[in-house]
């Protein structure tokens, strides 16, 4: 295929666009530990599932009260913060996260229902490092996972 100048135009196929993974490409050489905090027990489930390698330690809060405590408890490696929670929603747990100085730089991904550019903007705001929307995509949740983690392991 050509463009109108004539350079030759790349074709890229669905197939080869979406990496495959299995468990092998999963592995952690060093112990990691995961805080995720979701009030939704599906969602809780489903992220146990996926999230299940070698050297990988999950830790599971249904609020963000109980979130904040095993966050400061463990000093995970990586968090998995809910938006919408009753009490203290995901905005307020992610600042109470960036204004300690112990949890202050751990990884956080804020996963959402709310798909607005507001809602995108009020996170990254508030310290959120990236986002998913849910109903979340399997294997990008496990690429951003593996990603953030072997980003903070230098």
């Amino acid at each position: 295929m050509r463009d109108p100048i004539g350079m030759k135009i790349a074709t890229i196929t669905p197939e080869k666009t979406i990496p495959q993974m299995d468990n092998n490409d999963l592995v952690i050489k060093q112990k990691a530990r995961i805080l995720v905090i979701d009030d939704e027990p599906i969602v809780r489930i489903t992220i146990e599932g996926l999230l299940q390698f070698e050297n990988v330690e999950l830790l599971f809060a249904e609020d963000g009260i109980n979130g904040l405590r095993l966050a400061n408890q463990f000093i995970p490696d990586a968090i998995l913060l809910d938006l919408m929670m009753p009490d203290m929603n995901g905005y307020e747990v992610c600042k109470n996260i960036r204004a300690n100085s112990a949890l202050a730089e751990v990884p956080l991904i804020m996963i959402t229902a709310a798909d607005s550019r507001e809602a995108r903007l009020e996170g990254l705001s508030a310290g959120a490092d990236d986002f998913l929307t849910k109903p979340f995509d399997s294997l990008e949740l496990r690429i951003k996972v593996m990603n953030i983690l072997r980003l903070n392991r230098f």
